[in-house]
């Protein structure tokens, strides 16, 4: 099962690599992705629901826990890949055959490099997977070769490569820990079934060390403040549905790496030594986004400043350490995957019908494209955590499992700044959705790109009143998993 997850994105890439035509290339683009995706619904709900299931002698496993990421990545990798088979394959798109086939090749491995992260037992392999998603995304920025796009991408690579090297001095920390312990040297010293079950045997200060490297590292990754300056200008280079998966899903897969080595790190310390860091650094992320998005001119940067905002929510989450909190955190990944997703495919239809990423020349959009001004404007309202969305009831509790973890301080400074957050977000949208139009560009619909928006804008709607059974058993298990509490 998890070998088939892997397998189908790497067979997809290939075909779509050798495809000798643009309609083939277009057909291989969403068929493997609707094959990952039925794959990974039915290992999801079908298969590993109750129990781990290992692969690859235990370098591999899937629990309820990397299932939600998985959900994750073939639900948003499919609606990107739908997306993109009308957003790039356009007439009018001005992107080359070869380029196209470049694209959809690294998408499908973009889609691997993820699933292959979330999958991994092992913390090698997931070292070597998170880097391997900047290698693969990295051509997915620069798909249209323009000097901004080159610049972004080279930006994003050499960043996200030396954080990910910090992560890689961690790893050994982690693994100097291990084998110089009563945990031994052993095959397993790097799985993190084995090190959890023997966390207690692991040295707390080098475990201590090793967190701050592993957090730096995968926080570049993850987009945590201060070290995000890579995200912004690869979110607004990259194409739209590009923005999407590294928004909706990336970060997310870089931050489940962060709680991993959370999990050990309090295991083996007996201490609120990495909860403590994930706080500040999440409230300090919510931080840093606020004067951005307050007086941000490009679209796309505004919504990438938002990542770095709900991903410090996440991690802020999950260091208040309350079941109620975690169980928001991991709530919240899902609902942001789907919101944020939703809004960068809305980036993509003003773009086309509006020519520009800047927000003083986006008037009117309701006036002349009421599909998309209702989106767009109900989108960009969830996103702030206004009710009845999916947001608004993670962020909920969020909040609610910090005051009862007793961090009133933390709360009342979100609380605080989430109020800017949403003000700075009620101005762009209302400027851009009313008033006189400014469109300049198409006019003609295009049945791919406005049949993802209505899904995406469903689904959002429908996780703000109803969560199914199914998945609120599968959120619930992942976070005792999550809570560092045996299942």
């Amino acid at each position: 099962m998890i070998l088939n997850l892997l397998i189908v994105p790497l067979i997809a890439a290939l075909f779509c690599q050798i495809s000798p035509t643009i309609k083939v290339n277009r057909f291989s683009f969403v068929a493997g992705a609707l094959a990952s995706a039925v794959l990974g619904w039915r290992a999801v709900f079908f298969s590993s629901f109750e129990k781990t299931v290992f692969a690859m002698g235990g370098k591999l496993l899937m629990d309820p826990l990397s299932a939600v990421f998985v959900l994750l990545i073939v639900s948003v990798g499919l609606l990107s890949v739908v997306y993109g088979a009308g957003y790039l394959f356009r007439e009018d798109s001005g992107i080359s055959f070869p380029k196209l086939r470049r694209y959809t090749c690294f998408f499908h491995l973009f889609l691997f490099t993820m699933l292959l992260t979330v999958l991994s037992n092992n913390l090698g392999i997931m070292w070597i997977a998170i880097e391997g998603t900047t290698l693969a995304s990295a051509f997915l920025v620069n798909v249209d070769d323009k000097k901004s796009s080159i610049e972004a991408a080279w930006k994003y690579l050499i960043l996200c490569t030396v954080g990910i090297a910090l992560a890689l001095f961690g790893i050994i920390l982690v693994y100097y820990s291990a084998v110089s312990g009563a945990a031994g040297e052993s095959k397993d010293s790097l799985n993190w079934t084995f090190l959890l079950e023997h966390a207690r045997q692991l040295n707390p200060e080098v475990m201590k060390l090793a967190f701050i490297f592993i957090l730096v590292g995968y926080g570049t990754k993850a987009g945590l403040a201060p070290f995000h300056s890579w995200l912004p200008d690869a979110h607004s280079q990259a194409p739209s549905p590009v923005s999407a998966l590294l928004s909706g899903v990336l970060l997310s897969c870089a931050t489940l790496g962060i709680l991993r080595f959370h999990l050990l790190t309090q295991a083996a310390t007996g201490s609120l030594f990495s909860s403590h860091l994930l706080v500040f650094f999440g409230i300090l992320s919510v931080a840093v986004a606020v004067p951005f998005i307050l007086e941000q001119a490009d679209y796309k940067r505004l919504f990438a400043y938002s990542s770095v905002e709900h991903m410090g929510l996440v991690v802020t989450g999950i260091g208040f350490g309350s079941p109620l909190a975690i169980y928001g955190a991991i709530f919240h990944v899902i609902v942001h995957a789907f919101n944020k997703s939703l809004l960068f495919f809305s980036c993509g239809h003003l773009l086309y019908h509006f020519e520009t990423k800047e927000i003083k020349k986006v008037r009117g959009i309701l006036r002349t494209r009421p599909f998309l001004g209702v989106i767009f404007f109900l989108g960009t309202m969830a996103i702030t955590g206004l009710p009845p969305f999916g947001t608004f009831v993670s962020e909920f509790m969020i909040l609610s499992g910090g005051f009862s973890a007793h961090r009133w301080a933390a709360c009342g400074i979100l609380l605080f700044l989430l109020v800017f957050i949403f003000a700075g977000f009620l101005r762009h949208a209302s400027r851009m959705t009313f008033g006189e139009s400014s469109a300049s560009g198409h006019s003609q619909k295009n049945l791919w790109m406005d049949g993802v928006l209505l899904a995406g804008m469903v689904l959002i709607l429908v996780m703000g009143f109803y969560l199914p059974s199914p998945l609120h058993q599968l959120i619930q298990k992942a976070s005792v998993i999550a809570g560092g509490v045996s299942s």
